[in-house]
């Protein structure tokens, strides 16, 4: 009776320690969310109108419209540079308000814009600068350019992973405080506007192929 007794307690002392071999670790809940937290924050993607405001000067005083519609498109180029071009529609204004540029994230985290130029003309009408700027195509000697980073702080505010708010000020001129909604829609339905084709092309042949032929990785 005593051995089938210690036999059985073997076997139950056996059974526990392999049940307790095979019961996975809790899943620590602080971990996933560092995991991840960082693709929550990207601000690459394209996006579609929430809503926002454009703030201008008027004749005797400062006058804020409402934004109707608009697009952002906005790129990686390196660990602390994104490309972006947007199109907005104003109430009251006829004409559609288009910007490219980059934004450059400094070592703070806050954001502010890098600019392209020629040596040869002032930064005052870089073609950063649409309403001064000559055409691009007349900015043949590539070689010839500089870029700076502005002191203009822009903020950039990711909303969850899934909108961005910007509040700047435009290179035509005026300030916007827009929030932007995630869209995953296809290219074809995001660049149904011919606005934003014309917006894309001005970005690559300004912007983007400029920083990556002449500034990728430049502090």
């Amino acid at each position: 009776m005593s051995y089938h007794i210690s036999l059985l307690f073997i076997s139950v002392l056996f059974l526990g320690c392999t049940s307790s071999k095979n019961v996975e670790p809790p899943i620590d809940s602080n971990r996933v969310h560092e995991v991840k937290e960082p693709n929550k924050q990207t601000i690459e993607g394209n996006y579609t109108l929430e809503r926002g405001v454009y703030s201008y000067s008027g004749e005797l005083t400062k006058k804020t419209q409402e934004v109707t519609d608009s697009k952002l498109f906005v790129e990686q180029l390196d660990d602390n540079d994104y490309g972006y071009f947007l199109v907005m529609n104003i109430a009251n204004i006829k004409t559609p308000i288009e910007e490219s540029g980059i934004f450059h994230k400094k070592d703070d985290g806050k954001y502010v814009k890098r600019l392209i130029f020629r040596k040869d003309i002032t930064k005052d009408s870089n073609i950063t600068d649409i309403s001064n700027a000559p055409k691009p195509e007349i900015l043949d000697d590539e070689k010839n350019l500089e870029t700076v980073i502005s002191d203009e702080e822009v903020k950039i505010n990711p909303l969850d992973g899934e909108g961005l708010n910007i509040v700047m000020k435009m290179v035509s001129g005026g300030e916007i405080n827009v929030t932007w909604n995630r869209d995953y829609s296809d290219d074809a339905s995001f660049y149904s506007d011919e606005n934003m084709k014309e917006a894309k092309k001005d970005y690559i042949k300004s912007y983007r192929d400029r920083f990556i032929k002449f500034y990728k990785d430049l502090d």
